[in-house]
């Protein structure tokens, strides 16, 4: 039987003790290889392919995070504001600079845990080393892209991503194009994308308060299980030929349900990761995985159906599509396996549901910039995104060609989401968040009252790549508005009430938009419903400060009194 380790604890001081802490103790900190570290438990460093000698002339920086165990075997848990730092204490030192001769790497390292273990201790922390990590760099700093693409939990959520978003961009081109082909109407082609976002304002809030309080890696798993469940069971019905829309309806459903429960899992996982300091960033490469899936998934997607035809005795086009689709859910679900989210402690009380909800409304309610987001994202989510499904009806019937292209075309806003997302994530400190985001907001409107109307590919291919431009600013500032201004003890129910305005209007948004197309032109249909969008929208950015003031932190919340404890 493996014997389980223990945590190296490090001795509380009296916070008037300045006497030096004794090297002895941090001799597993110090020494990594060492039988004490690994008796220990203590996350190993890897020095071996680190420089062993640093030269006078290059320029080295070195960033150490001691994280800490909150709870003390011989002390209560200590107090403090709500914050995620308070319960997860992380002290980090960083040297840059250039080393004097003979000042090898791995002895600045053993200054810098030295440092970082003396602060703890003089802050009167009951410190238990969990883990020390170090980050290395010789030349110049990383970028801010670099550094968040440099952290190894970080970097298999984005795996994982990437796998994610090309499969299901695929996969909304496949059955939007199936369900065309069957019915050829475009009210049918919107209930697509309706039965998608329809249980987003149904289970988002309850979601929201699923990842606050439970563990996020396996709410991720379970969701990306349904997606496995329903694009399995659509290849089957394929292969039998006995598919139908209602088949593609109720997979469409189980897909959203699935969204509902991964977008609050694995956006607050992303933020405790990197922090508030590189949630943009963060942010802005998550973007970049659904750009590159939106770009490349619909091309893949169009391309089987329309070229690859045999083996299969029903719909082969199809039925290759959805065996791709398939497999890439099962190399989704065998990557999230391996990733590792970190364990975030978070205060929080028993009490009813809707007092939870409640909450989380009070608190957007009382961030201005908040509403005017919310409020944008609802309009626009309604009125101007469910143009973009109608995509397959427009290419076929308006500009006249295959389904190869139409893939294409729904991959044109990728082009520039996936520019623009670069940009963003390499960019340092953003202070307007919001003034971004209503640029991308109004951009994608306007665009959308455009696009539909013109009667050359290339043209309409080149609107939509701008459009795509103020999608990333959209979508990325979006996120980040919503976790910089939630409380750390609340972020996934706001991440969850997000949700909540996304679904709550693309269902009747994009059900108006297919039924007016049916009757007055889908062209026609999708221009008023733009313009509509643009004249409601107009007075979020005069009557809140979204665009006026430079982001700010959540308002200080008052705690009710605790009427139990998990």
């Amino acid at each position: 039987m493996k014997r389980r380790s223990t945590p190296y604890r490090i001795p509380r001081r009296s916070a008037n003790d300045n006497r030096p802490v004794d090297r002895k103790l941090l001799n597993p900190v110090l020494n990594p290889e060492s039988a004490s570290a690994r008796a220990a438990g203590l996350y190993p460093l890897r020095p071996d392919r680190w420089p062993r000698r640093a030269s006078c002339c290059s320029l080295v920086t070195l960033e150490v995070a001691i994280s800490t165990d909150p709870a003390s075997r011989d002390g209560p848990r200590s107090q403090g504001s709500s914050t995620i730092r308070d319960y997860t204490p992380t002290f980090r030192v960083r040297y840059t600079g250039r080393p004097n001769r003979g000042n090898s790497v791995l002895e600045i390292q053993a200054s810098l845990c030295y440092l970082g273990v003396k602060s703890a201790v003089r802050e009167r922390r009951p410190t238990f080393i969990r883990e020390v990590s170090l980050a290395v760099s010789a030349g110049r700093p990383a970028s801010p892209m670099m550094e968040v693409l440099q952290n190894p939990r970080f970097r298999a959520i984005w795996y994982v991503v990437n796998v994610s978003e090309l499969t299901r961009w695929m996969e909304l081109l496949v059955t939007s194009v199936l369900v065309y082909s069957l019915t050829n109407s475009t009210l049918m082609l919107g209930l697509v994308l309706g039965f998608e976002n329809l249980p987003r304002p149904i289970f988002s809030p309850f979601t929201g308060i699923i990842a606050d309080r439970f563990d996020r890696k396996k709410i991720w798993i379970s969701s990306m299980a349904i997606k496995l469940g329903a694009g399995v069971a659509l290849f089957f019905l394929l292969f039998s030929g006995h598919i139908a829309p209602w088949h593609v309806f109720v997979a469409m459903l189980l897909q959203g349900v699935s969204r509902a429960l991964e977008d609050p899992a694995r956006r607050t996982a992303i933020f405790d990761i990197v922090g508030e300091r590189r949630v943009v960033n963060a942010l802005s490469i998550d973007s970049m995985s659904g750009t590159v899936g939106r770009m490349v998934g619909p091309f893949v997607g169009g391309f089987l159906i329309e070229h690859i035809g045999y083996f299969w005795p029903h719909y082969p086009g199809y039925t290759w599509a959805y065996a791709a689709i398939s497999i890439m859910h099962i190399a989704a679900v065998a990557l999230a396996i391996r990733v590792r989210i970190p364990p975030v402690e978070r205060e929080w009380r028993v009490e009813p549901i809707w007092n939870s909800l409640g909450d989380v409304v009070r608190a957007a309610f009382n961030h201005k910039q908040l509403i005017g987001m919310l409020f944008i994202t609802i309009m626009i989510n309604g009125l101007a995104f469910p143009a973009r499904q109608f995509v397959p009806a427009i290419g076929r019937d308006h500009l006249g060609v295959g389904e190869t292209l139409v893939g294409v075309l729904a991959a044109a806003e990728s082009v520039g989401q996936l520019v623009t997302a670069v940009i963003l994530a390499s960019v340092g400190t953003v202070r307007y968040h919001g003034r971004i985001f209503a640029v991308g907001a109004f951009s994608v409107m306007i665009t959308s009252t455009i696009f539909v109307w013109s009667p050359w590919y290339a043209v309409t291919f080149a609107i939509l790549v701008l459009s795509g431009i103020g999608l990333s600013c959209f979508g990325t500032m979006q996120g980040a508005i919503t976790m910089r201004s939630s409380p750390p003890e609340m972020r996934g129910r706001m991440v969850g009430l997000q949700s909540l305005c996304i679904g709550i209007g693309t269902p009747p948004g994009v059900l108006l938009m297919g039924w007016l197309g049916d009757r007055i032109g889908i062209q026609t249909s999708v221009t008023l419903n733009a313009i509509a969008c643009i004249a409601i929208s107009l007075p979020a950015l005069f009557l809140t400060p979204l665009v006026t003031r430079p982001s700010d932190p959540p308002p200080q919340t008052v705690a009710r009194p605790q009427t139990g404890a998990s």
